[in-house]
């Protein structure tokens, strides 16, 4: 009685304070608190003594934001494909969706990525199977998250540790990686010049600050490893100039100091279905060879366009779009040593590299003296090349050869002309994965363990329907699950059950 108590309701770092007085011998104080001041998600409220002891903590949830709507139909078969057509109510969004087989066990956990960042973030006990309170049709998700709610006893955010030990910076907090460089060739200190840092594959386009010392600076960039970045000077007027600068990578490296430790098992408990899955033995004879596909094609024999006045000593390759890597690859793969040193690429012959320099490369007939762009550039984007290692036609005495590359008809080769400098940027972060199923020997394996379709990324626009196709196989009803977010930070998260049979 008579004593100030304190009602904090708290959210990461946002917090509303209220004060209670307990006096005339009441035992209940009723207290209205308007929802706008709700954060979304998970909520803590504590009551607080003078002394800043914590009384009591319950946990309330906050369905701040309208949840996002993904509509998604089975429009059509085409050529033995299911043809998905969906939209959405958000105005820009990007979304992920992988398409399943009706009893894959994959979606026997049902996880919501709202489950993950506004509830399992703030739980002692995080909840697995959490889609139950975020599907769009449960009519009783909020009655089901109240009492989820009731049962958990307190957050994960200990009130003495807010109180008593609150986090300390130690190291500063990394995002991306630092570019740097410094321009050789003199530049006009009179002129306002602007240095573009362009990568044409990775759709990037920077504009670089060019300090009084001619260097340049890029922090918090993330790039992905080996990517090959043009430069190129232009003036106030917009006249291009020829750019001869030096570049490289910093906190491209990150040393753990401490090593992550965990303290206790949080493993979920075995699921084990009402009928096991028994996976097919596939056995091989002594002399049988077991092949992932055969392709039977017609041999059509070459016919070259580029040859006239090539020279008897080249070897002529026409590319087929099957090739693989990139031009820089498939020259070291027939007769050069290839590779890059120190952010720039390098092309030398097999024999001394003090006596036998580069060769000549010449891309649509244009002399190339950055190979840069070759790293850049996949073989897929040729048509033909001539590789000529003796050296009879080479301009240069010491040159290792002649390499000439001829474009397939529509590729832009506009970069190699342009009077710029390159630069590959070693060390960054890992390329995405190109993903590739699994197979299996039998439907009811890949009915169990397989999937249908991944797309792992998609643009999508306000009342703009997107497609997805995929082969039907023997599916009467599919599985589609849609997680992403919004350009304004709402998540997407979506599971549902579509008839496929008879379309």
């Amino acid at each position: 009685q008579n004593k100030k108590y304190d009602l904090l309701i708290q959210q990461n770092g946002y917090s509303v304070l209220k004060s209670i007085n307990f006096d005339n011998k009441q035992n209940e104080q009723l207290v209205i608190i308007d929802k706008k001041y709700l954060q979304n998600g998970v909520n803590s409220l504590r009551l607080i003594d003078e002394n800043l002891n914590e009384i009591t903590e319950r946990l309330i949830y906050n369905y701040g934001t309208t949840q996002a709507n993904i509509t998604i139909n089975a429009k059509s078969v085409v050529n033995d494909s299911i043809v998905l057509n969906g939209f959405t109510n958000l105005t820009k969004a990007n979304i992920s969706a992988s398409i399943l087989p009706e009893k894959n066990i994959g979606s026997d956990n049902k996880q919501s990525i709202l489950g993950t960042f506004y509830l399992n973030t703030y739980l002692e006990n995080p909840e697995s199977d959490n889609y139950v309170y975020f599907d769009p049709e449960n009519k009783n998700s909020k009655r089901d998250m109240e009492a989820l709610m009731n049962v958990q006893s307190k957050s994960k955010l200990l009130w003495e540790n807010i109180k008593s030990n609150p986090p300390k910076l130690n190291f500063p907090f990394n995002k991306g990686i630092t570019i740097i460089g410094n321009i050789k060739n003199k530049i006009n200190v009179n002129e306002t010049n602007i240095l573009s840092m362009i990568s044409i594959k990775n759709k990037v386009f920077e504009i670089l600050k060019i300090e009084k010392d001619n260097s340049f600076k890029l922090d918090n960039f993330y790039v992905q490893d080996s990517t090959v970045y043009v430069f190129q000077l232009e003036n106030e007027r917009k006249q291009k100039k020829y750019t001869e600068l030096t570049a490289q990578v910093l906190n491209n490296q990150t040393n753990y100091i401490l090593p992550i430790r965990f303290n206790k098992l949080k493993c979920p408990l075995e699921k084990k279905p009402e009928v096991a899955t028994i996976f097919s033995e596939f056995k091989l004879n002594k002399n049988d060879i077991n092949l992932e596909e055969v392709i039977i094609t017609k041999k059509k024999k070459d016919v070259f366009t580029h040859n006239k006045g090539i020279g008897s000593n080249a070897t002529a390759h026409k590319i087929s779009d099957k090739e693989f890597g990139t031009i820089l690859d498939f020259i070291g793969r027939n007769g050069f040593r290839t590779g890059v040193e120190n952010g720039e690429a390098y092309i030398r012959g097999t024999r001394d590299a003090f006596l036998e320099g580069s060769p000549e490369v010449f891309v649509d007939n244009v002399l190339l003296l950055d190979f840069n762009l070759l790293f850049d550039l996949e073989i897929d984007t040729a048509d033909e090349i001539y590789i000529d290692k003796s050296g009879l036609g080479s301009l240069r005495q010491n040159s290792s050869g002649t390499i000439r590359v001829y474009l397939k008809r529509g590729k832009e080769n506009n970069q190699y002309i342009s009077k710029s400098a390159s630069f590959i940027a070693t060390g960054g972060f890992s390329k995405n994965i190109e993903y590739k199923n699994s197979t299996f020997f039998s439907s009811k394996e890949f009915n169990a363990f397989g999937t249908l379709h991944w797309n792992a990324n998609s643009t999508l626009k306000e009342n703009e329907i997107f497609q997805m196709k995929f082969p039907k196989g023997n599916q009467t009803v599919i599985q589609v699950l849609v997680e992403g977010f919004s350009e304004d930070g709402q998540l997407i998260s979506e599971m549902k059950k579509i008839e496929v049979e008879g379309l």
